[in-house]
């Protein structure tokens, strides 16, 4: 009997090993795994359940820290975030980064804010209105009247040929007359110094309307791997930051290529063309001489006014010439005319980023 069941045992061992049992319903089709608690094949020592192979709560690149490095993130995004920006630092020979004002130059400018140090302050759109300009003369100085001609004439009328001719002064001239009864005083002129000339200048005011403000100083937060990290320019500044120095000068390429040229201080040129004034002329319509029958020293019988033709007779031994009050002017010549012009000097250039 015990013989019997061995062979019995050792037929159901083999029949087993050559006939795979059909699966049941919800059986997967692989082989059962290990007992729970196997290693896999790495063997003993090595990454276990629950463990990577750089060892519990570590990455491969070490504890607390990423592929990219500090300060960014596994897709190289940069740190410098929030009201921050990654941007180009000044070139040499450049000052800033820094934010800038522009307003009115009669209106205060805001207080710089997040970029602490005001820098610079320059202007732009000058106003410079033209001179205004006049010319006026003074009086004449040492005015007067010449000598004349007095002639005598023997007809009716003063066109004939003269029968005497005598050339007068400012004093009394004794002369021998002839039979002639008619007579004519001319050649009596004005006479003066040159009047000095009154040039006026007005120069209006001169100012740039519009103001810059120009602030810097903001600390680079870090974070950026190129440039330096800024605060962004929030209104009333100008959107982008700019660099700047002094001179008229290109803008040095990269992110800083909107060109600007301000000034700080001008030139003012402006004035008026010559003023002068043109020879005296005046009048001496007053001027007549007075017929004496004797000679000088005695009382005159009659007067002759320049340019009548006078019926006075032919006995005059003497002859005195009364200028009266000569009166005259100078007309101004130029002087009236704007010349020059203001020029803003002290260039700054501006180069901002777009």
């Amino acid at each position: 009997m015990h013989t019997k069941a061995l062979a019995l045992a050792a037929l159901s061992m083999f029949l087993g090993a050559c006939f795979d049992p059909v699966p049941h319903a919800g059986d997967t089709d692989t082989a059962d795994t290990d007992t729970a608690g196997a290693t896999d094949e790495s063997g003993p020592g090595e990454s276990g359940p629950g463990e990577s192979e750089s060892g519990p709560g570590e990455s491969e690149s070490g504890p607390g820290e990423s592929e990219s490095g500090p300060g960014e993130s596994d897709t190289g995004a940069s740190a410098c975030v929030g009201a921050n920006a990654c941007v180009e630092d000044a070139p040499p020979g450049w000052d800033g980064p820094g934010a800038i004002y522009v307003g009115d130059s009669d209106a205060p400018p805001p207080a710089c804010g997040v970029y602490p140090d005001s820098a610079t302050t320059t202007f732009e759109d000058l106003a410079a209105p033209d001179a205004a300009c006049d010319c006026a003369c003074g009086d004449p100085t040492g005015e007067g009247c010449s000598g004349g001609t007095l002639r005598q004439y023997s007809g009716f009328n003063c066109v004939t040929l003269a029968q005497n001719s005598w050339d007068i002064g400012q004093s009394c001239v004794n002369l021998d007359s002839g039979s002639g009864s008619r007579w004519r005083l001319s050649g009596v002129e004005y006479e003066a110094e040159p009047c000095a000339p009154q040039p006026s200048m007005e120069l209006p005011e001169v100012g740039f309307d519009t103001a810059v403000l120009t602030c810097e100083g903001a600390v680079d937060a870090g974070g950026c791997e190129q440039g330096v990290c800024l605060p962004t320019a929030a209104d009333p500044f100008e959107p982008g930051l700019c660099v700047w120095t002094e001179g008229d000068v290109a803008c040095p390429g990269g992110t800083y290529s909107e060109r600007t040229v301000r000034y700080t201080d001008f030139q003012d040129d402006r004035g008026c063309d010559a003023c002068a004034c043109a020879a005296p002329e005046g009048e001496c319509s007053t001027a007549q001489v007075s017929l004496i029958s004797s000679s000088c020293g005695n009382l005159p019988f009659t007067t002759i006014v320049q340019g009548s033709c006078t019926a006075a007779g032919s006995s005059v031994g003497a002859v005195d010439l009364l200028t009266g009050g000569p009166s005259g002017s100078c007309a101004p010549v130029g002087g009236e005319t704007a010349t020059g012009e203001v020029t803003p000097t002290s260039a700054v250039t501006y180069c901002c980023a777009g």
